[in-house]
């Protein structure tokens, strides 16, 4: 009987103790799971955002900076012109005249391109919001290749920077080079 009661004695802290190490070991691993689950949520977010940037870089561009866009806006502007002044008699007046219907053609295009740059800020403002705070994560590799990615994406690096640091950033999260 004092056998029984020495063992219950030692058994049921021992027990407890046991108890308690095995729940604390379980729960760090779910926190470490939930961590890395969070973390690779991120990092598909930000790969997602900086592509959705680049698009709207793309866009802007052919809209707006290309030859094509400059040359059609340009066009506009000519056919504009050349028939106010045709209109009103084709001579110094009426060249003086033709003149402000072509410039608001340029005028709009610029205001219009201006518009849409600034409306760029939103696509790096998503970028930064969800690159900033996986860039702050413990893992330096991880957080090292999310500042690359957004710094390459955000300081308009190009394709090549922006393929090389999204393979730095998978590296860094699944441990090899692809």
């Amino acid at each position: 009987m004092r056998e029984v009661v020495v063992n219950g004695l030692i058994a049921g802290p021992l027990g407890i103790v046991i108890g308690f190490c095995l729940s604390y070991f379980q729960q760090r691993r779910s926190d470490k799971k939930a961590e890395r689950a969070r973390l690779l949520a991120l990092m598909q977010q930000l790969v997602v955002e900086v592509m959705d940037l680049e698009r709207a870089r793309r866009i802007y561009r052919e809209a707006h900076l290309s030859r094509r866009a400059k040359f059609r806006t340009l066009s506009v502007a000519g056919v504009e012109f050349w028939s106010a002044w045709s209109a009103r008699g084709r001579n110094w007046e009426a060249a003086s005249a033709a003149l402000a219907p072509a410039m608001r053609i340029v005028d709009a295009w610029d205001r219009r391109t201006l518009t849409e740059g600034v409306e760029m800020t939103a696509h790096m403002a998503r970028v930064s919001a969800v690159g900033l705070p996986l860039g702050m994560v413990e893992d330096k590799a991880i957080a090292g290749a999310a500042q690359r990615l957004m710094d390459a994406a955000l300081e308009d690096k190009g394709d090549e920077e922006i393929t090389a640091a999204v393979r730095e950033l998978r590296a860094a999260f699944y441990g090899k080079a692809d």
